[in-house]
């Protein structure tokens, strides 16, 4: 926090950035570790009915899909969903049922906890990106320069099945 500027280029708002940033990621943090203290669900954060049934069957493959402009979208068998759908339906499953689902659905329900875990102990870090057409977008990255969090990056790529995370471009798709 103490490198960030109050006024960062990419920030068009006259407000402190520095100041609104430290107040959102202290909300984001709080919200991790009340789910994984099973004070509140990740349905129920994410702004989901908590009742629905889960999406995701024991039969259904899953992946996440970025096009050409950055997009992202999240396949559940044959259905695309928002990414934060798939997170709140890869919530829903129980970590003692992961076996009996499909690896895909699996790996990318372990990508999630670790996600989790990692937004709960403050161990991410935002990377400023230039997006397609000159606008500016966030992304959230593991806290690499800590050796604990490269280890489990480290463990979770030796894990995580190949496919999952794919690239789409106009009419074709690579994995």
């Amino acid at each position: 926090m103490s490198l960030l500027p109050e006024k960062p280029v990419f920030f068009s708002s006259t407000t402190d950035f520095k100041s609104k940033y430290g107040t959102a990621v202290q909300k984001i943090v709080k919200n991790a570790q009340k789910i994984l203290q099973g004070k509140t669900s990740f349905a129920h954060a994410a702004g989901f009915p908590e009742n629905e049934d889960g999406k995701i069957t024991i039969h259904d493959t899953c992946f996440i899909v970025t096009d050409e402009n950055f997009r992202v979208a999240a396949m559940i068998g044959e259905s695309r969903v928002s990414v934060r759908r798939m997170m709140v339906e890869l919530s829903r499953i129980s970590s003692g049922r992961m076996q009996d689902y499909q690896p895909s659905a699996a790996s990318l329900h372990t990508a999630f906890l670790l996600a989790l875990h990692l937004t709960a102990n403050g161990a991410v870090i935002p990377q400023v990106v230039i997006m397609p057409g000159g606008k500016y977008g966030v992304r959230w990255i593991p806290a690499s320069v800590s050796k604990e969090v490269k280890a489990l990056e480290n463990e979770m790529a030796e894990i995580i099945i190949p496919g999952i995370f794919r690239w789409q471009e106009a009419g074709s798709e690579k994995r």
